[in-house]
């Protein structure tokens, strides 16, 4: 979640940049689909941590990963207060922890 609030560790402009190269380059495309694989396995990973089966493990982690991504796709630009305000909600709804 800390990646999603600080910008300063992650470029969703250089994200969405090399997203957009990928649909010209079939080779670039190839390599954004083995990295959000692997993203989202290590997301997976977090959740089964958590005691989630590796299926229901595997669906937390595409929403919240595709969520991320939309929030990137539609522009959406909120402040640092407001992530933080917002992200202990969208984790307890994601995980079903209460922080």
């Amino acid at each position: 979640m800390n990646l999603f609030i600080d910008e300063r560790q992650f470029s969703s402009d250089f994200d969405m940049t090399i997203r957009e190269w990928a649909q010209e380059d079939p080779t670039v495309a190839k390599q954004v689909a083995r990295i959000d694989k692997r993203r989202i396995a290590y997301i997976q990973k977090i959740f089964g941590d958590m005691g989630y089966s590796m299926g229901d493990a595997l669906v937390r982690a595409k929403i919240l990963y595709f969520r991320q991504l939309g929030y990137y796709l539609a522009g959406i630009k909120e402040s640092e207060a407001v992530r933080r305000r917002v992200a202990p909600r969208y984790l307890e709804v994601l995980s079903g922890l209460k922080l």
